[in-house]
């Protein structure tokens, strides 16, 4: 099995994981060697991070937690970058 970083965060500043950040998200995420995956629960169900439509249906609302996972050569880059887009950094 691939060695994978994990986190738990939470979603602040009235963030919600709408249309338009799951498509700024998705694009980012699509920029690393790695496998990112998001769930709203440590054990799942997971969602890879490039699939927008996928990211939408969590419905991931500000004032709770996603849990985070990645794996691959990019994994510690992709896991800083998915981090600040969702702490309320402007996804590039």
């Amino acid at each position: 099995m691939e060695e994978h970083v994990q986190t738990k965060i939470w979603l602040t500043g009235g963030f919600d994981l709408h249309v338009r950040p799951a498509a700024r998200l998705s694009r980012l995420m699509q920029a690393y060697d790695a496998s990112v995956e998001l769930a709203e629960d440590q054990d799942g169900p997971w969602v890879c991070a490039t699939r927008q439509a996928a990211l939408v249906k969590l419905k991931l609302r500000s004032d709770h937690p996603v849990y985070i996972r990645a794996s691959g050569r990019d994994k510690d880059a992709a896991m800083s970058a998915i981090v600040d887009c969702l702490s309320g950094a402007e996804c590039q």
